[in-house]
Formats: C-alpha cells, sequence, structure tokens
C-alpha cells in the first residue's frame, strides 16, 4: 500500500540543516518529490527526480542520503510513488526512455529490484492500488503491471487513449 501525501513547506529552511537542497548544475527538478517519514525503521527521506535522469534521496535535514542513475541516462518528468512494502522501502518511477523502475531504498543505497521498457516516455507519475501500478505513457495508454516483477496484469487491458495524469 503506497501512501500519497499533501503537506506544506516552511518559508525559511530549519536551523542546523542543509535546505533548501540545490542539485547539481545543468539538472533541474520538473515533479514533485516524495517523500518518507520513517517507515519501517528507516530514517526520513525525501526522493527528487531530476532531469539528469538520477533519482535523488535526501536525508531529513537536507544532506545527500543517496543517488540512483537510470540506464541508459534519461531524464525523469514524473514524481516516484514511496511505498513500504513487507518490512522494506520501495520507490517506483519512469523516465522518459519509456523505462518504470522498482528500487529498495536500503539506507545508504538504492537497489534496482526490477525495470520495465515500455518504449514510449512517461511522463505520468505512477499510482499503486493493492498490488498493480499504473501509469500512462506517450503513445496514449494505460499500463497496469505487477507490483512484485513488473510485468503485464493478467487479464486486464485498456483499449481507449488518455491526455490526463493517472489518478487514484
Amino acid at each position: 500500500v503506497g501512501f500519497r501525501r499533501v503537506g506544506s513547506a516552511p518559508s525559511s529552511a530549519p536551523a542546523g540543516t542543509s535546505w533548501p537542497y540545490t542539485p547539481p548544475a545543468p539538472t533541474t527538478v520538473e515533479a514533485a518529490a516524495d517523500f518518507n517519514w520513517a517507515t519501517g525503521g528507516a530514517s526520513p527521506a525525501v526522493y527528487s527526480p531530476h532531469t539528469d535522469g538520477v533519482l535523488r534521496a535526501l536525508n531529513g535535514d537536507g544532506t545527500l542520503k543517496w543517488e540512483f542513475t537510470t540506464s541508459p541516462v534519461s531524464p525523469i518528468r514524473n514524481s516516484p510513488y514511496f511505498s513500504p512494502e513487507g518490512g522494506n522501502n520501495y520507490l517506483y518511477f519512469a523516465d522518459d526512455n519509456g523505462d518504470v523502475y522498482k528500487v529498495q531504498d536500503n539506507g545508504g543505497a538504492a537497489a534496482q529490484t526490477w525495470k520495465r521498457s515500455l518504449g514510449f516516455a512517461i511522463r505520468s507519475s505512477v499510482i499503486i492500488v493493492g498490488s498493480k501500478l499504473f501509469l500512462g505513457t506517450n503513445d496514449n495508454k494505460v499500463y497496469c503491471l505487477n507490483v512484485s516483477d513488473g510485468l503485464n496484469c493478467a487479464g486486464w487491458g485498456f483499449s481507449g487513449s488518455i491526455d490526463a495524469p493517472i489518478a487514484g
């Protein structure tokens, strides 16, 4: 089960922190970050997608925790989806190359669990409902993938086109 969060940011950086975080040039951030408030024994983290093809995890104090680079390197223009599962912390996100990733936050590093290539740029953020991941691609289709392995959901199809973000 994933969690969507709504919150507000302070108008200035909290004392003793590195906020606001400034990513290395020339990358930009074009999508919202997701965060983990210490679920499953992990320390708080903010997960930020960047156009240089790197998903960055930041500690609660604003310092860099780890980086995960897409392969091949491709801009990430959608929000990652944080999901605690079975005592582990996972992130789901996609890139302009058409690749969908499931990455585990191991505390000091990220480990790729699976990668699925769909062949079309993905600007839609992913959502998870139960054991299913849904997303839209630039071929105007909605895809359903199994959270466990990234394969197509059995018996699921959507033949219409989309022109708006997926929401759930």
